[in-house]
Parts: structure tokens; C-alpha cells; sequence
């Protein structure tokens, strides 16, 4: 197979006409891509992917997704995704996703989410999700939940929840609830709650409790005063 720069998107669809050829868009024009396509994106390109189009995408690169299309990025690319597109997030990349997108973050990527996106993160991600987003998180990711998000977390996960979120927290997960939010923690598990938050916990979840609001039922509670940090 081979890649072929493209600066200009007549290029571009001259190069997809060829069977044996993977365009490469370069510079910082627009391209749109649709169909099943396979391209790729770096330095400060701007790709519109739809249909069932795959790219693969690096640099400052920005991808448009709609449709079904697939995008893979890594270095300080940027992605607004909608749809049901499929985006693979990796090396400080940004995802900003809608709709059903389907998200697999890692190596210290950002995500946001809204509406009913659904993100799987590891090592290092930071994702902030709204709406009806569902989010699992392991290893050392920091989620910020709102609205009726929900949240598995385990490894070394932090989880701030907000609003009506929903968190289930395993293993070393740090979890912080204001609101409505509602946790089941496990394992080692440390919850810091206030407001109008419930958990329920296992023995060996240590939870500090604000106020008198929160409910918290089991773990090993921990009263802070009021007027305290």
C-alpha cells in the first residue's frame, strides 16, 4: 500500500480512485472523506469523515465524524464526533462526542461527553461527561460526571459527581458526591460525600460524610463538622 500526500481535496479524490493509495492530508486545508474510505490527517488538517470512512489522524490534525465513520488520533489532534462514529483517543488527544458516539480513550487523552455517549478510559484520560453519558473508567482516570451520567470506576480512578449522577467505585476509586449523585462503593474504596448524595458501601470503604443530608449506609463513616474544608 501506498501513502500519498494530499494538500488540496481535488487531490484527494484523485487519490481515493486508486485502489492501492492511502491519502495522507497535510497543511491546513479541508478535506471531506465519505463512503468506505480509508485516509489519514496530521499537521493542521481538517477532515470531515462520513458515511463508514475510517482516519487515522496525528499532529494538530481536526476530525469532523458524523455518520458511522472511525477515527483513530493521538498527538494534540482534535475530534467532534456525532452519531454513532467510533473514535479511539490516545497520546493528549480531545474528544468532543454527542449523540451515541462510542469512545476508547487512553495515555492521558481528554473526553467530552454529552447526551448518550459512552467512553471506556484508561491510563491518564480525563473525562467530563453530561446527560445520560456512561463512562468506565480504570487506572489512574479523572471523571467529572453531571446531569444522570453513570460511572463504573476501579484501579485508581477519581470520580467527581454531580447532579443525579450514578457511581459504582471499586478497588483504590476516590469518588466525591454533591447533589443527588448516588454511589455503591466496594473494596478500598474512599467516598466523600455531602448534600442530598446516598451511598452505600462494604466494610472497608471509608466515607467522610458533610452535613447531616447525605445518607450513607455501611463502609466506615467518617463525620467532618460543619465549617470545615
Amino acid at each position: 500500500m501506498e501513502f500519498v500526500e494530499v494538500r488540496t481535496q481535488d487531490e484527494l479524490d484523485r487519490s481515493l480512485e486508486r485502489a492501492d493509495v492511502v491519502p495522507v492530508c497535510v497543511g491546513r486545508g479541508f478535506f471531506d472523506v465519505a463512503g468506505t474510505h480509508r485516509i489519514e490527517a496530521g499537521e493542521a488538517a481538517t477532515v470531515r469523515a462520513r458515511g463508514t470512512a475510517r482516519v487515522e489522524a496525528w499532529g494538530q490534525a481536526t476530525v469532523e465524524a458524523q455518520d458511522s465513520a472511525s477515527v483513530e488520533v493521538w498527538g494534540e489532534a482534535n475530534v467532534e464526533a456525532r452519531d454513532e462514529a467510533t473514535i479511539r483517543a490516545w497520546d493528549n488527544s480531545t474528544v468532543r462526542a454527542w449523540d451515541t458516539v462510542k469512545v476508547l480513550a487512553g495515555d492521558a487523552a481528554t473526553v467530552f461527553a454529552w447526551q448518550r455517549v459512552s467512553v471506556e478510559a484508561r491510563d491518564r484520560v480525563v473525562v467530563r461527561a453530561a446527560h445520560q453519558t456512561r463512562v468506565e473508567a480504570e487506572a489512574r482516570v479523572l471523571v467529572e460526571a453531571w446531569g444522570t451520567s453513570s460511572v463504573r470506576a476501579r484501579g485508581h480512578a477519581t470520580v467527581y459527581a454531580r447532579g443525579s449522577a450514578d457511581v459504582e467505585a471499586g478497588d483504590s476509586t476516590i469518588v466525591e458526591a454533591w447533589g443527588s449523585a448516588t454511589v455503591d462503593a466496594r473494596d478500598t474504596a474512599v467516598v466523600r460525600v455531602r448534600e442530598r448524595a446516598t451511598v452505600h458501601a462494604t466494610e472497608h470503604v471509608a466515607v467522610q460524610r458533610r452535613g447531616a443530608e447525605a445518607k450513607v449506609v455501611g463502609g466506615t463513616l467518617v463525620q467532618i463538622p460543619e465549617g470545615r474544608p
